[in-house]
């Protein structure tokens, strides 16, 4: 992230990371939802997180621009809570970025693929995320 390496940490009781991929039919949500997440919660004064999502979008091996945050498109935010500052949130407003699926196996529930995007808080604070990967079992 702005040129640093983003390496996810935790601990036991904290998940650091979290992949979802699922089909959901109910009032409130119809099709397909993907959620890949990474925080870094190693200090709880300073929480940092990345996360990719698809809203009514089914996935395959390929590539998916990452735009705005509405049905039938994947997008990505950024998260910083700091408890000595204001907490920033960042959400993708149809600004560049890609998400590429190499590989999933929906029957041994496996994705991998990579990702990149620029995205801007309200401040127009801006945060360039390059070369993130990520190989990962999923929950439904």
């Amino acid at each position: 992230m702005n040129g640093k390496v983003f390496v996810p940490k935790g601990n036991s009781l904290t998940p650091r990371l979290k992949c979802a991929y699922q089909s959901l039919n109910t009032d409130y949500s119809k099709g397909y939802f993907f959620q890949l997440s990474a925080g870094d919660l190693s200090n709880s004064n300073d929480i940092t997180g990345v996360a990719i999502y698809t809203d009514s979008l089914q996935v395959s091996t390929g590539n998916y621009n990452l735009g705005d945050n509405k049905k039938g498109y994947a997008y990505a935010s950024y998260v910083n809570i700091n408890n000595q500052q204001n907490n920033s949130l960042y959400t993708q407003t149809s600004l560049p970025g890609q998400l590429t699926i190499t590989k999933l196996d929906e029957t041994n529930q496996i994705v991998a693929g990579r990702f990149w995007f620029t995205i801007v808080n309200t401040n127009g604070d801006t945060i360039k995320v390059t070369d993130g990967r990520f190989d990962m079992k999923f929950t439904k």
